[in-house]
């Protein structure tokens, strides 16, 4: 009955959102490289943690079905020799929500070709929304109601790069809605003639931007970059060399060694020629600078791991990953990744299953205690008087007032239907077994019906015996017993001694002993304990 009460009550509470009490809840994860910059140069061991950072759902597709890919997260334009980090910081205004109550980054693709993604991002450090490559729209879940007292509202931000940021008070994670297309140039786009892609670029803001190199670059690189592309003829042709060159020459290593006096881009070239993904980004992009070719480095993650038991996808730490994004007209900004293939720790086994099967319930605590706002709460309802008028032949408005934000605004709303009915089916279940126990313990053998097991009536007549001795001018002392009381009664030869000491003993015998007692031994002694009433007053 407990756990029933508290369904309803956690169901039918109005919610009015953390936000009136707490200010923050838990700090964010601080991550290395989503910050505003990278820094290069550091040596020791990374390490591969398979804490989830980024949980995503794909509804669009059938259940088990899921991409993965390039999480595209944050951007960097200008390096120094020794960091990447972003030339305009202060410009992000605010994105303009749009139809369906999107937030649209440039042209949407063919609707055949857009994946659409519902990611459950834990909070870091810097705000910054991730999706696969390349979003074009983002999303969040109605907040008019859900929003809560004292909750500020939730806000998208695009700063110079393309990338988008969020601004939220509290720091629960953050669920939103990324739509993307896919992830290559257009046709023929790798095809231009190089001279031509040069002479196009010249003089735009785009290679004011891009092609910025480090006044103390080593001259041996752009030496390497001329030699790799010697003969090249088209753009394509040309980043294809350089990446080619650095899977084929260069080790993957999550072991870092101390330079060697050089800066870091040049000590991984030409000296230690390996490194981990930061350092192939960075030596992709400046060798496509040194030769004409704008590009960027860019931070996120790769990959993920499909969780079985919670259908999503699960991208942990150690899916951080750097990659280059190269510009070609008509096309915009295309991925290219120089990095060689890494093995990592193996995450499988007995552990990795009960580790997967605790962020399934974690995902679900989430989206169905943390997440049952009030707008959630409202449609649930909504859906409820939908269903009920679908038994009662009723339809019209109500039929569809769960459906006013679209299939995928519903989908997830509040408590599944099929959980509420989990819930009452559990707490129906325990009522039936605490009645069912209580009618078997009560109809027991050599006790009548009316029988009250743990001498719980007993002590009612005992009172009543107490109180019945005080009107007649007997009253017992607060601090005497019930051994005691009999022997002042028998001091005072008060009336229905023998009543009294049955009474006393079948109290004690239940109180102390668990004696069972039936009904006719309770009748007997009340009608007994009534009798005394009408015994004279001394």
């Amino acid at each position: 009955m407990v756990f029933l009460g508290s369904t309803l009550v956690f169901v039918m509470f109005p919610r009015i959102g953390f936000g009136l009490f707490f200010k923050k809840q838990r700090p964010g994860i601080l991550m290395t490289g989503f910050s505003d910059r990278v820094e290069l140069g550091q040596f020791g061991t990374v390490k591969d943690d398979p804490t989830v950072v980024m949980r995503v759902e794909f509804p669009d597709l059938p259940s088990g079905g899921y991409r993965t890919g390039y999480w595209r997260g944050v951007s960097f334009d200008h390096y120094d020799g020794r960091r990447w980090t972003k030339s305009h910081t202060g410009e992000r205004p605010p994105l303009q929500r749009a139809a369906r109550g999107r937030y649209a980054l440039g042209p949407a693709p063919p609707a055949e070709q857009v994946v659409t993604q519902e990611i459950y991002l834990e909070p870091m450090e810097t705000h910054v929304l991730f999706a696969l490559a390349r979003p074009h729209a983002f999303g969040l879940p109605d907040a008019g109601l859900g929003q809560g007292l004292g909750q500020a509202p939730r806000r998208l931000f695009r700063d110079a790069e393309g990338d988008v940021l969020y601004a939220q008070a509290d720091e629960l994670a953050f669920r939103y809605q990324a739509f993307s297309g896919p992830d290559e140039a257009p046709p023929g786009a790798w095809h231009l003639p190089l001279a031509d892609y040069r002479l196009r670029l010249a003089g735009t803001a785009i290679a004011r931007r891009y092609l910025q190199l480090p006044d103390d670059l080593d001259p041996e690189v752009t030496r390497l970059a001329a030699g790799l592309i010697a003969g090249a003829t088209t753009l394509g042709e040309a980043v294809d060399r350089i990446e080619a060159h650095l899977r084929t020459n260069y080790a993957y290593s999550l072991a870092l060694e101390s330079g060697r006096g050089r800066p870091p881009l040049e000590d991984f070239l030409f000296d230690q020629k390996k490194g981990h993904c930061e350092y192939f980004a960075t030596a992709l992009a400046v060798l496509l600078r040194t030769q004409g070719i704008a590009a960027r480095n860019v931070n996120g993650f790769l990959g993920g791991r499909f969780n079985t038991f919670g259908n999503y996808l699960a991208v942990s730490q150690g899916d951080a990953h750097s990659w280059v994004e190269v510009y070609v007209p008509e096309g915009g900004w295309i991925t290219r990744d120089a990095t060689p293939a890494g093995q990592g720790p193996p995450r499988d086994g007995f552990a990795a299953t009960v580790l997967a099967y605790a962020d399934a319930l974690r995902l679900r605590w989430y989206k169905y205690v943390i997440e049952y706002d009030l707008a959630r709460q409202v449609r649930f309802f909504e859906r409820v008087r939908a269903g009920f008028s679908g038994v009662f032949g009723r339809s019209g408005a109500a039929d569809g007032a769960g459906e006013r934000d679209g299939p995928a605004a519903g989908r997830g709303a509040g408590l599944p239907e099929g959980a509420l009915w989990g819930f009452v089916a559990v707490g129906l279940g325990a009522l039936v077994i605490v009645v069912v126990r209580r009618r078997r313990a009560g109809t027991r053998p050599g006790h009548s019906g009316a029988a009250s097991p743990r001498g719980e009536s007993v002590a009612e007549i005992y009172r009543r015996l107490s109180t019945t001795y005080a009107t007649l001018g007997h009253a017992r002392p607060p601090a005497a017993t019930a051994r005691e009381f009999v022997a002042l009664l028998e001091r005072r030869e008060a009336p229905g001694l023998d009543t009294a000491r049955d009474v006393v003993a079948l109290y004690e015998a239940a109180r102390f002993g668990d004696t069972e007692v039936d009904g006719a031994q309770l009748r007997r002694l009340r009608a007994a304990v009534d009798a005394l009433r009408h015994a004279p007053r001394p």
